[in-house]
């Protein structure tokens, strides 16, 4: 059966990998992670089973009590969280790629600006002045020529950009962080 173009059986494996992922993300057994959302464990197990569906009253809190998105819990959606929390450099990397996404250009700029660059008085960019973000600009670069002139570029865009969230989910600087 179809649903919104998604076939439901994948709809709910596509949720309960990503109801797992999300519990254990937060190191918790799936008797407190229902504690934490008003329900028993073993209807979490049975979530993550794939063998019940929750109703939207539960997804709905689910994916308010740990900051995620519906679409990504339900596996429609790529950006997992769309709160502006950042306190990693996966957090930034992110925003980045949300803003890639609505096809801002981002490009790597010199220090130096305006006419000695010939550039418009519409040009926009973002600099960083860290190294860590740059390496990560250079490397998303290099990725995305590759994505769309292969066949397997997609694919393995996806394997990347997994490997990406791992490496670069650590702390930023403490100046970095903003309350």
């Amino acid at each position: 059966m179809f649903k919104g173009g998604v076939h439901m059986d994948t709809a709910k494996n596509n949720f309960a990998t990503n109801l797992k992922e999300l519990r254990q993300e937060h190191s918790l057994s799936q008797k407190d992670f229902g504690a934490s959302i008003g329900i028993s464990a073993m209807a979490i197990s049975s979530y993550e089973s794939g063998t019940k569906s929750p109703s939207i009253d539960t997804v709905c809190r689910i994916a308010e009590t740990y900051h995620v998105s519906i679409d990504w819990l339900c596996g429609t959606g790529d950006i997992k969280n769309h709160s502006l929390e950042i306190k990693t450099y996966t957090d930034l990397i992110e925003i980045l790629m949300l803003l890639d996404e609505i096809h801002i250009d981002i490009e790597k700029a010199e220090r130096s600006f305006g006419s000695t660059l010939g550039l418009s008085p519409y040009y926009l960019s973002l600099t960083f002045n860290d190294k860590t973000l740059v390496d990560f600009y250079d490397e998303w670069k290099e990725i995305s020529s590759i994505r769309y002139k292969t066949p397997t570029g997609d694919k393995l865009y996806n394997i990347w950009l997994e490997d990406v969230h791992k490496r670069y989910n650590y702390n930023l600087p403490e100046n970095y962080l903003v309350d």
